[in-house]
């Protein structure tokens, strides 16, 4: 939770990290005092986050190697992703862009009466696919025998299906920031480099 707060600010609002560093990691506004919940979570940050948690886990409890817990609770978060976009639809939040046809999804909680692609159900259904993927490799090959290779494998699966998604997305917080790239996409790309490099590395 930490890190996808922190990192949501850190990547896409970082003068209100600076000048609200509180408000970020309370669910709640100082001036006027109210409880706002937290609005603004960063999956980039959260995937940070889970890391950084697994190797205190894994070094104090487990006394295993990082990647050995790492390729295995990447199997459940990507189950919960699923849940996490749809979650966003009910919200109405991370809308696509209108499909200027009769196709899509009318969001009438934000008072529009014309179609937008549903890309919570597109990334959802692409991280049902990573689940499934994921499951499959760990149950029935022998890729577990190689230390970081599912981790891998999730990186790549799960960062790619964001950074396609992201295309068909109304711009959350920037417009595109470079090559026709906005902030998201920008972030998913060293992602899944890591996840190659784990995936195809040689040795232990």
């Amino acid at each position: 939770m930490l890190g996808a707060r922190i990192g949501h600010f850190l990547f896409y609002d970082t003068a209100f990290l600076l000048q609200h560093p509180l408000e970020v990691l309370l669910p709640v506004r100082f001036n006027p005092f109210e409880i706002v919940g937290y609005q603004g979570l960063a999956s980039h940050g959260a995937a940070i986050g889970i890391i950084i948690a697994m190797y205190f886990y894994s070094k104090k409890i487990l006394h295993k190697p990082i990647l050995w817990i790492l390729d295995r609770v990447v199997i459940p978060v990507a189950s919960g992703a699923i849940f996490v976009r749809i979650g966003n639809l009910m919200n109405s939040e991370i809308i696509g862009k209108p499909t200027q046809s009769d196709y899509g999804f009318v969001f009438k909680q934000l008072g529009e009466d014309f179609p937008r692609h549903p890309t919570q159900l597109y990334e959802s259904f692409g991280y049902l696919i990573t689940f499934l993927v994921l499951w499959f490799v760990y149950w029935k090959t022998d890729k577990k025998e190689k230390l970081g290779y599912i981790f891998g494998l999730f990186m790549v699966l799960l960062w790619s299906v964001r950074l396609i998604v992201e295309f068909f997305k109304e711009a959350q917080v920037d417009q595109r920031a470079a090559w026709d790239l906005n902030t998201g996409q920008l972030l998913s790309i060293p992602m899944i480099l890591i996840g190659a490099y784990f995936m195809f590395r040689k040795g232990k």
